[in-house]
């Protein structure tokens, strides 16, 4: 039995609408959700909302609010009843979620609870009873994760979904970003896409720049990403570290970026150092664009990228390896573009938007099937 969307009503739960990974994977789907009716719920507002409305999703704030969170189940319960949510999408794993889950376990709504995060986290442990008693189905975005949420197996109830992207219609145009750095065109550019916080590996990048100082001058690291450290002073302590290294004239943060897909074209490889993604759009999107990837052993990364097929995955925290392999890849150019072809016809078979939809509507009918040959 697969549902008519037309009679369908989604919530999509989101605990920010700031520019991150998982609110832009909860907006691809969304606007790829034709027919359904969307309601996107947040605890925080931001500059996704815009691209939700021009979606036509329906965009609430619903802030935490009530002695132990009885106020925010209570206002979970009557969006639903109002909007007549017969589904609830959680996008992620914050403590937010659980109100979410449990106002749809209390009204008899399927749950679909994506997992992004490293579920061995202290701060995820807390809501291991949660995903596993209330959802309909758990969907981890690698396996890695699925490994991690049920070591002694993986039940039927999990279904892993890896993130999708899609080209941009017309293509993507240069950022001119060589151009604002005044970097001449025989001057190579090694590019990170990612947040300031420690758990990204970017002191380990340019560490390994460092390493590299001395037998390759002919190379730039650009940064893009804004500071989401707690604290707010992440990304001075690594323009410090900069400093110190005497890489003042080789190291960029340009912050964030609105139209990173544009950028990749001026890398000439994209390196993600991180110490654990789930699923990491940067990867998907160095992909798209046939840009050499470097990784890490580490989370769902080399699920994505395979070591010597579709580029080079080496330890997560290891400087040492990592400034080898951006070695051996500024080096061999023939070897780079080799794994970067190879990659963008894996992004093809395995990560792109349609096909990352089709895996999700399927989850979305399975579960309301579920549910009605429950009642």
């Amino acid at each position: 039995m697969r549902a008519d969307p037309k009679n369908q009503c989604v919530a999509l739960v989101t605990h920010s609408l700031d520019r991150g990974g998982s609110p832009m994977s909860l907006w691809n789907l969304a606007r790829k959700l034709d027919g359904w009716k969307r309601i996107v719920i947040s605890e925080k507002e931001g500059p996704m909302r815009e691209k939700f409305e021009q979606s036509g999703c329906t965009v609430l704030i619903l802030p935490r609010t009530g002695f132990f969170q009885i106020g925010l189940i209570w206002n979970f319960i009557r969006i639903f009843r109002e909007h007549r949510v017969n589904l609830a999408h959680l996008n992620t794993l914050t403590s937010y979620y659980k109100y979410a889950a449990l106002a749809a376990w209390i009204k008899r709504i399927p749950v679909i609870w994506f997992i992004r995060e490293n579920v061995t986290e202290k701060r995820c442990l807390k809501l291991h009873r949660w995903i596993k008693n209330i959802s309909t189905f758990i969907v981890p975005v690698s396996r890695e994760i699925a490994r991690s949420l049920y070591p002694e197996g993986v039940p039927p109830k999990v279904r892993v979904i890896y993130n999708g992207i899609e080209e941009a219609s017309g293509g993507t145009g240069s950022s001119d970003m060589r151009a604002t750095l005044g970097l001449p065109s025989d001057v190579a550019v090694v590019g990170c896409v990612a947040a300031l916080e420690e758990r990204k590996g970017v002191a380990d990048l340019i560490e390994a720049v460092r390493l590299l100082k001395a037998q390759n001058g002919n190379f730039h690291l650009v940064c893009l990403g804004k500071d989401r450290s707690r604290s707010q002073s992440y990304r001075t302590a690594l323009e410090k570290q900069v400093r110190e290294a005497g890489l003042e004239s080789r190291v960029h943060f340009l912050g964030d970026h609105p139209d990173p897909l544009a950028v990749y074209p001026e890398f000439d490889l994209f390196v993600l150092p991180a110490y654990w993604e789930g699923c990491a759009r940067t990867l998907l999107e160095a992909m798209l664009q046939k840009c050499p990837v470097i990784t890490t052993f580490a989370g769902g990364n080399p699920e994505v990228i395979k070591n010597g097929e579709t580029g080079l995955v080496v330890p997560a925290g290891d400087p040492v390896a990592l400034a080898g392999a951006i070695q051996t890849l500024l080096t061999d150019r023939a070897f780079a573009l080799h794994l970067a072809e190879a990659a963008h016809r894996d992004w093809h078979a395995r990560f792109t938007l349609d096909e990352h939809v089709r895996n999700v509507l399927d989850a979305y009918h399975a579960a309301l099937k579920q549910t009605i040959e429950a009642r």
